[in-house]
């Protein structure tokens, strides 16, 4: 997914956020979908018959990725990618004189870190630090949640497994209309970031309201409010990205991102099973969710106070 994202910033650098939520809109159509496919193709081939459909389904990624192409215009010099190469704009004022740059090595490469995709690690802002740990408490959340959320419904015994099932399809509807928050981003009337943390909040409120967990109907409840708010999640990650870096650095950036969100994905599950391990009770599991997802939420509060101060001086 790397390459599409990087591909939709370098395409489209001054309406990113609409064209990457239009992209996106796949994915929550996906996630509407396949769930019930996948419940059929369980019931009439087994689940070794079912992983050969969706491998088949999947192979079809390789002829969307075949149509990729990059831009005409856009040409790296030859020397892009040297580690060692920094030009003036780096601040090297010797770059000419290559016995000068060749003695300079080792106390330049101290002060700047160029990487062969051409983006530059000290040329991050501060606050996008900030956003990688907030995406990688949305990881452990998101993930521990939906990881679980049939469990928790069938721990309960609100529902037969086909009823229970349903819930990931009302998530993929509500995340498909949680997307169109991209309008919001687009339209500027809430910036990237605020949409992430009031994403991230909701996600928390949920996960710590105990009368979601007891009826069908609530479950339902929590399952379309998490559509809603992963899809705004999900869809603004690499907004906020492209807004606090640019889409210069989309190639250092975004694969950044989606490592921090890829290692929170990784801990989430076993981390949430642990708990109901150790407590056999999927409410202390949701807790403390919901504290991470809080945590998320609240460290980027400093970040949209400052950049909302800065735009009104502006």
């Amino acid at each position: 997914m790397s390459p599409i994202f990087v591909t939709n910033a370098r395409y489209f650098p001054n309406r990113y956020a609409l064209a990457h939520g239009i992209s996106q809109i796949g994915p929550a159509a996906g996630l509407f979908i396949l769930p019930p496919i996948t419940q059929a193709c369980v019931n009439l081939y087994g689940w070794r018959g079912t992983f050969v459909v969706e491998s088949a389904i999947v192979f079809n990624l390789c002829v969307c990725g075949a149509l990729l192409r990059p831009l005409k215009d856009v040409q790296l010099p030859e020397d892009a990618g040297d580690p060692n190469r920094c030009d003036s704009e780096h601040g090297n004022p010797n770059t000419n004189d290559a016995e000068d740059q060749h003695a300079s090595d080792n106390n330049h490469s101290s002060k700047s870190i160029v990487l062969c995709c051409g983006g530059n690690i000290t040329r991050l802002p501060p606050l996008f630090a900030v956003y990688l740990v907030s995406a990688l408490f949305f990881g452990i959340t998101y993930s521990g949640v939906m990881i679980h959320l049939l469990s928790r419904a069938l721990f309960a015994q609100v529902g037969s497994l086909q009823q229970t099932s349903f819930l990931l399809s009302i998530i993929g509807i509500c995340n498909l209309l949680g997307r169109l928050s991209v309008l919001l981003v687009h339209y500027k009337i809430l910036s990237s970031l605020s949409v992430s943390s009031l994403g991230l909040f909701m996600i928390g409120i949920i996960c710590v309201v105990p009368y979601l967990a007891e009826t069908y109907a609530g479950f339902a409840s929590f399952s379309a409010i998490l559509g809603l708010a992963s899809g705004a999640l999900l869809t603004m990650v690499l907004i906020c990205t492209n807004d606090l870096c640019g889409s210069e650095q989309a190639s250092l950036t975004f694969p950044m991102l989606l490592c921090a969100v890829g290692l929170g994905s990784l801990l989430g599950p076993p981390f949430a099973g642990w708990i109901f391990d150790s407590w056999q009770n999927y409410n202390y599991v949701y807790y403390t969710l919901g504290s991470c997802s809080f945590v998320g939420s609240f460290i980027l509060v400093p970040g949209i106070i400052r950049n909302y101060r800065a735009g009104k001086s502006d």
